[in-house]
């Protein structure tokens, strides 16, 4: 065998190898374009991070709240859209007439801990305890 045999045939193997290996790059390309993924996070949304409903920021009490603790009144509030999982849209009303007074009462208090129909509640997120209907679990952005 001569030199230019070997040439001719390792051009030979490299188009039967580069050949098909391009046609399998094209279709992969293609077929990630038409399904929009993004398997290497090049082009990642921020909204896909975004948890249901968005992630609003604690009630703040603007009005006049005639308790300290119990959650036994309501008085205006407010809260805000946050930007911790990036920008997602939030859900629900930023400002309304609700609870306030929601520190844990004292022991002993004539309405107990929290006035009906709250419970002694915890909120994962802050690490605090209140008067509410149940825990708030710490709100998670998607991977």
């Amino acid at each position: 065998m001569n030199h230019n045999s070997i040439t001719v045939s390792k051009m030979r193997l490299a188009y039967f190898l580069l050949v098909p290996l391009s046609f399998v790059l094209v279709y992969v390309t293609v077929r990630l374009i038409y399904l929009e993924m993004d398997p290497f996070g090049m082009n990642e949304n921020p909204r896909n991070r975004c948890p249901p409903g968005g992630v609003w920021s604690e009630w703040v009490t603007t009005g006049a709240c005639p308790t300290t603790c119990g959650g036994c009144a309501d008085a205006e509030r407010v809260r805000t859209c946050t930007t911790l999982c990036g920008d997602c849209p939030c859900e629900g009303p930023s400002s309304d007439i609700g609870p306030c007074g929601l520190s844990l009462c004292p022991f002993p208090s004539k309405v107990g801990t929290c006035c009906k129909p709250f419970k002694k509640s915890l909120n994962y997120q802050s690490r605090q305890f209140f008067c509410g209907p149940g825990n708030v679990q710490a709100y998670q952005c998607a991977p």
